[in-house]
């Protein structure tokens, strides 16, 4: 991989989220995407992403909080729904979570999308970067070897300077959390330096937030993305609504295409 991946996470979520990311898969703009498995939608949503066509990857969004697990966890989830992502940090930081539940949980989410694309997913991560957390990740990393399927990496590209991105303590927060992760993964890591941190302000320029990520994404990064068309669905299930579509439209655009064109000059790719 001499450029940096782009991946649109998300996929599944909304119709909306659906849309938009199957149009820039149709049209080569992204390099991946991952997807959520546990809506009753699925099956008819991952049908009409494989019938979009487009070079893309696909892979496993791995879901741990806020909806309904695809089955049955008694420990994890007493009430039929996962928890908040601030109940799961406190659960799996003081090793609270059950490792049978979790290895269980995942399995579900794999097989089912394994299901549909007719073979395994090209990767996984995690909805909220859950596959960096304590437990989880050597839950994800057991599964991963098994199936010989590489694990998103969230920690930022060696040699950042200070200053240099948006959101800088939070990927650096981020990169910190992941650091295990990534020190455990070895040939199993799908990237090496993680991109795509961001407020979700309205007011941000997409355009110009990428082209900061582009300007330090080193060969084998990754920057991740959230494009969609924002509709009711999304509005229900997720509290990053507007900025998706200003993400849409600059993925969609000339602009974007001439920012990696650019890029790709630079680095001689």
């Amino acid at each position: 991989m001499s450029s940096p991946l782009v991946c649109a996470d998300d996929y599944g979520l909304a119709p909306g989220v659906d849309r938009a990311i199957r149009e820039l898969v149709a049209d080569r703009r992204l390099d991946a995407t991952s997807v959520m498995t546990v809506f009753d939608d699925f099956d008819s949503e991952i049908a009409a992403l494989l019938a979009a066509g487009g070079a893309c990857r696909i892979g496993l969004h791995f879901t741990l909080t806020d909806y309904r697990p695809l089955g049955p966890m008694k420990k994890f989830s007493r009430s039929g729904r996962l928890p908040s992502m601030a109940r799961l940090l406190m659960r799996a930081y003081a090793r609270q979570v059950d490792g049978r539940e979790i290895a269980a949980e995942l399995e579900r989410q794999f097989d089912r999308l394994a299901t549909a694309l007719g073979r395994k997913p090209d990767f996984i991560d995690g909805h909220k970067h859950v596959q960096v957390l304590p437990i989880v990740r050597d839950v994800v990393l057991t599964l991963a070897r098994r199936h010989n399927v590489p694990v998103r990496m969230i920690e930022l590209p060696v040699g950042i300077a200070k200053g240099a991105l948006p959101q800088q303590g939070k990927a650096t927060m981020l990169g910190w959390m992941g650091r295990r992760l990534a020190a455990e993964a070895g040939d199993q890591a799908l990237n090496r330096g993680f991109l795509g941190v961001r407020s979700f302000s309205p007011s941000e320029s997409y355009r110009a937030l990428f082209r900061r990520w582009l300007a330090v994404a080193p060969p084998g990064s990754l920057i991740m993305c959230h494009p969609g068309i924002p509709d009711e669905t999304l509005a229900a299930r997720d509290c990053v609504t507007t900025t998706r579509a200003g993400e849409f439209a600059y993925l969609a655009g000339p602009g974007y295409l001439a920012d990696r064109a650019e890029y790709a000059a630079k680095r001689g790719a």
